[in-house]
């Protein structure tokens, strides 16, 4: 699972490796496909925080882009530009990448064909940070966060993945920019939840959403939670908000860090799990937790 073949096939399509600047193209029209599909991800109306400059990255760049994204990393710069190590650094941090301990980012990316250089110290330009990140998003998913208005990598991201693996609210929503009092769920079996049809009258609505998530989170792991952990959110207070509020709390009281309580991050398994998830090509068991272990049948 950890060589997906379509992250590879993705990749591939640029047809270009991370090789060192002088062998690039002026234009760098290489890296145009990537820079497309980042900026429709992370920028609107067709532009973005993305460029496909061959220009160096500087660390002012690098700032510009975070803040762009929404983007959260604590990998400090030793120099003005950006190096492909420190790069492979960055994106790993970014996307929570499960780099073994004792090997480097970028030598963890080399393995994965994601990098097609591990020399760590040259400087990487605009255009082949654009690629690397590409193909890092290739590799740990993000199609149908970004399909619902989430950005990977970001923390809100992360928050309604981890409820969404517990069943409390649904993969893709239409509701998760509005306000909580406006937002009506069904529970439809087999620890799903999904938006409730337009008049639905069976509906939970936002009264019941907020305690239901209480109740759920403590069944699946207590970790003592209570109202007086949570900043209870408003009518008016956006849903999106509302989950990375209680995902918050539960997580500082002592719940599951990563998304899937028995996928730690530094498992062999991790990025292929969670690409998969990304994707909507598996559920986990709906209650926080994926049994990587259990037996599959012969059908």
């Amino acid at each position: 699972m950890k060589k997906r073949l379509c992250s590879v096939l993705l990749a591939i399509v640029l047809s270009v490796g991370l090789l060192p600047v002088g062998a690039q193209a002026a234009t760098a029209s290489w890296a145009a496909d990537a820079v497309t599909t980042l900026n429709d991800i992370y920028g609107s109306n067709g532009s973005g925080p993305f460029s496909a400059d061959d220009g160096a990255m500087t660390e002012g760049d690098l700032d510009t882009l975070k803040s762009a994204t929404g983007w959260n990393t604590t990998v400090s710069l030793s120099s003005w530009n950006l190096s492909r190590g420190k790069a492979c650094d960055v994106l790993a941090d970014v996307f929570d990448l499960p780099v073994p301990e004792g090997k480097t980012s970028i030598r963890y990316l080399y393995d994965q064909n994601i990098v097609t250089s591990n020399s760590s110290y040259e400087t990487v330009t605009k255009a082949e940070f654009s690629v690397l990140t590409y193909r890092v998003l290739n590799a740990v998913g993000g199609g149908m966060g970004s399909s619902i208005s989430l950005k990977p990598g970001t923390h809100a991201y992360f928050a309604w993945m981890y409820l969404a693996a517990r069943g409390c609210v649904p993969f893709q929503s239409n509701q998760i920019n509005a306000e909580c009092r406006s937002v009506r769920l069904k529970n439809i079996g087999s620890n799903q939840v999904a938006d409730a049809p337009a008049g639905d009258t069976s509906a939970t609505t936002w009264g019941d959403i907020w305690p239901i998530w209480i109740d759920t989170l403590k069944q699946l792991e207590d970790v003592g939670l209570g109202n007086e952990d949570l900043e209870t959110p408003t009518d008016t207070t956006p849903l999106l908000q509302a989950v990375t509020t209680i995902v918050d709390a539960y997580i500082q009281k002592g719940g599951s860090k990563t998304i899937f309580s028995d996928v730690p991050t530094d498992s062999p398994y991790y990025d292929g799990v969670m690409y998969l998830f990304d994707q909507g090509l598996v559920s986990g068991n709906g209650g926080g937790a994926f049994t990587p272990g259990r037996e599959l049948s012969r059908q």
